[in-house]
């Protein structure tokens, strides 16, 4: 009988002791689902603060960044600015070197030159010409007697080369040394002298300005080049 007594009663207590287990266990799970909650919100709060230094870090970096292309940037202009005006430095330096070797070079005939003279003078071979060049001055000579060996192959009398002229012409000058208008050798003369692009000119010179001019001869003068 008491059996049936107490077996209700153990049933009671054991419904109860499950009432309380389950309970605590609700209790003891909320507890560390808040500890693991705050632990989370920390570890969040971490990474926030750790993603905002970094991006304060990348904001910094950029900063600098940029204006260290900045000033890339500007340098490059500036060396780009330095470059141009190197090559336009040296390009006049070239100019004035070209200027300067024209200007302190010796003239002489090209063989070209020396070809179209001969091609106009050969039709006249037989006329008579004289050659003077500047008086001391050997690079006038020198360029009077590549004009006199022309005038030589195209088969003309040439008289000898007469150093004595005392005319500081900066051309070559074709006179007649005679009394009348002009003389037959003139105009081949002067033809051929265009036909090779030398700079002369037809025009009368001072009486005595050279010595022992040849009479009634077409003579050319080779002036000094300046």
């Amino acid at each position: 009988m008491w059996v049936s007594i107490v077996l209700p009663s153990l049933g009671a207590l054991a419904a109860v002791a499950r009432f309380y287990v389950e309970r605590y266990e609700r209790v003891l799970s909320t507890a560390v689902a808040e500890r693991q909650a705050k632990q989370l919100q920390v570890e969040l709060e971490s990474s926030n603060r750790q993603l905002t230094e970094l991006r304060d870090e990348t904001s910094v970096g950029q900063t600098q960044a940029n204006r260290q292309i900045t000033e890339l940037r500007e340098k490059t202009t500036v060396a780009e600015g330095r470059a141009d005006q190197l090559g336009v430095d040296l390009q006049s330096s070239k100019q004035q070197v070209a200027e300067l070797r024209e200007k302190t070079s010796p003239r002489r005939l090209t063989a070209t030159q020396r070809r179209v003279m001969r091609d106009a003078l050969a039709p006249w071979k037989g006329e008579s010409v004289a050659l003077a060049c500047k008086l001391f001055d050997a690079e006038s000579c020198a360029f009077a007697q590549d004009i006199e060996i022309v005038f030589r192959e195209a088969g003309w009398h040439v008289q000898p080369l007469n150093k004595t002229s005392l005319n500081d012409f900066p051309y070559v000058v074709v006179f007649c040394n005679t009394n009348e208008s002009t003389l037959p050798a003139f105009e081949p003369v002067m033809r051929a002298l265009s036909a090779a692009g030398l700079d002369h000119r037809p025009r009368q010179i001072q009486p005595g300005s050279i010595n022992g001019a040849y009479p009634e001869v077409v003579h050319i003068i080779v002036g000094s080049k300046h």
